[in-house]
């Protein structure tokens, strides 16, 4: 009888489970859609494979990610191939349009998590992820009763953020916000330069 051999979790808080068998699962023996793993031991070469990556997968790309693995067991390929596999695989698909925008990995960014609040048995109930300040600008990514929400760092480096008004239920969404808010954020901030700009030309036209 299989049991299961490894535990890990998504980046949006999904179980994958790996058996002694080679299957691979989400959590109490759930099939993961879009994929039929092999139970032999290629597969548990392909599984201890997503053991290694899938914590920087959502759950919806984790056939994805099986799948490549399954080809990198296939050719005996190290982590380091598998990983230049699926970067490949999402370069081309984003030049024929097939990939979904906004990919937190598509956009270059890593997302590093804060545990600011735990439930009693020590799961996260409240995590930031910072975005990076100097393209950003004090934007962060705020995941509280499984709602991601944009807040933005109000003065600078305060320490205090408040609401932007964006709010959605995955980080998916949330992250195909970002190229839009950095516009705007880019529009606000030449808006302000220009107004500032005016206010000192009226000051210097008052001073003559």
């Amino acid at each position: 009888m299989a049991e299961i051999i490894a535990r890990r979790t998504t980046f949006d808080s999904k179980v994958v489970t790996l058996w002694s068998d080679g299957d691979l699962t989400f959590a109490l023996g759930r099939g993961i859609p879009g994929l039929r793993f092999p139970r032999s031991a290629l597969g548990l070469r392909a599984g201890w494979l997503v053991m290694g990556e899938v914590e920087l997968y959502d759950a919806s790309e984790v056939a994805m990610l099986a799948k490549a693995a399954l080809e990198s067991a296939k050719r005996g390929e190290l982590p380091g191939e598998l990983r230049a596999r699926l970067r490949s695989k999402i370069r081309k698909e984003r030049q024929s349009g097939k990939a979904e925008s906004g990919k937190a990995r598509g956009l270059g960014l890593v997302p590093i998590w804060a545990v600011l609040e735990t439930d009693r048995d020590g799961k996260p109930t409240l995590r930031v992820w910072k975005l990076p300040r100097l393209i950003y600008g004090g934007l962060a990514v705020w995941h509280e009763r499984g709602t991601f929400e944009i807040m933005r760092e109000a003065p600078p480096r305060s320490g205090t953020y408040a609401p932007t008004g964006f709010k959605r239920k995955t980080l998916r969404e949330v992250v195909a916000l970002l190229p839009e808010l950095r516009e705007r954020m880019t529009v606000d901030l030449s808006s302000q330069d220009a107004a500032l700009k005016a206010k000192v030309k009226a000051l210097v036209g008052k001073g003559k």
